[in-house]
């Protein structure tokens, strides 16, 4: 899975790429929105960690080009407003899947990305179907049926008694 980080502040950049080399993502990490736009053009992201401040109002383009190369983009957006950005955003950007103080710790950061990524791989949203309820006089009783292996109890070795 290929990851774009894009944040302007060093030492977050820096851990944030650890952190999901660690969870096994292939990482790319910039600091500026030109070379983020440069690298959305030439490959397709499966995890795009952007922070806000550091896009400022191309944040919008940079996830539309991301969404528009992979419908099943996983977004999280890094802000320092995080109630108005997430009204912002949260109609607009099917991919957007949380939008987070800065102060996010990296480590959970990548868990949270990696785990939403492999659910969307496993199950795309188009293969989701609604759920049937059934009316009540069409409810049956399950059958359940188990095969549980067991195995042959093991007899313990007869003991000759000695008689006294």
């Amino acid at each position: 899975m290929q990851c774009l980080i894009v944040d302007n502040q060093m030492r977050r950049l820096e851990n944030s790429q650890i952190a999901f080399i660690e969870a096994g993502m292939q990482v790319t990490g910039s600091g500026s929105g030109r070379v983020t736009e440069a690298c959305l053009r030439r490959s397709i992201v499966d995890v795009l960690v952007v922070d806000h401040d550091t896009v400022g109002t191309r944040v919008t383009d940079v996830i539309r080009m991301a969404e528009s190369r992979n419908p099943s983009l996983v977004t999280i957006v890094l802000s320092s407003k995080v109630e108005d950005d997430l009204a912002a955003f949260e109609e607009e950007f099917s991919s957007l899947h949380a939008v987070m103080g800065s102060e996010v710790a990296p480590v959970m950061l990548s868990k949270m990305a990696l785990s939403w990524a492999v659910q969307g791989a496993l199950m795309p949203k188009s293969s989701i179907e609604p759920m049937r309820v059934k009316r009540e006089d069409e409810t049956q009783t399950p059958v359940f049926s188990t095969a549980r292996r067991t195995e042959e109890p093991v007899a313990e070795p007869e003991v000759a008694r000695e008689a006294a």
